[in-house]
């Protein structure tokens, strides 16, 4: 399984940017997330994920939206320390704000089929 944040760079792409879910799936790979891993993310299947794993995905999709609730905050909080739930939620605002820029400037895609 891979680890956790490798997977939440995938997730956040996934639900706010398709330019960087795009620049995401090399990464993601490159980090050790498979290829199955990285369709149940494309797909919104999480379940196949352990609970640790299951707990950022949830708590970035919710964080992306802006919509984390205590009991997301607290599932998080049960598997990781708080720096590690704190640097989570600095990805997370970090792909947000780099999708919100790109769709600012329309960066088109550097590839020509969409993998997601």
């Amino acid at each position: 399984m891979s680890h956790p944040t490798s997977v939440a760079s995938t997730r956040v792409p996934d639900v706010v940017s398709r330019y960087e879910w795009e620049q995401h799936v090399d990464i993601g790979y490159g980090t050790g997330v498979t290829a199955a891993e990285m369709r149940a993310v494309g797909a919104d299947e999480i379940n196949r994920f352990n609970h640790r794993i299951r707990a950022v995905l949830e708590y970035v999709q919710a964080f992306a939206s802006g919509s984390v609730t205590d009991d997301q905050q607290a599932n998080l909080a049960e598997h990781f320390e708080h720096d590690a739930t704190m640097g989570i939620s600095m990805l997370a605002s970090h792909y947000i704000a780099t999708a919100m820029l790109l769709e600012g400037f329309d960066a088109s895609l550097e590839r020509s089929t969409f993998i997601g």
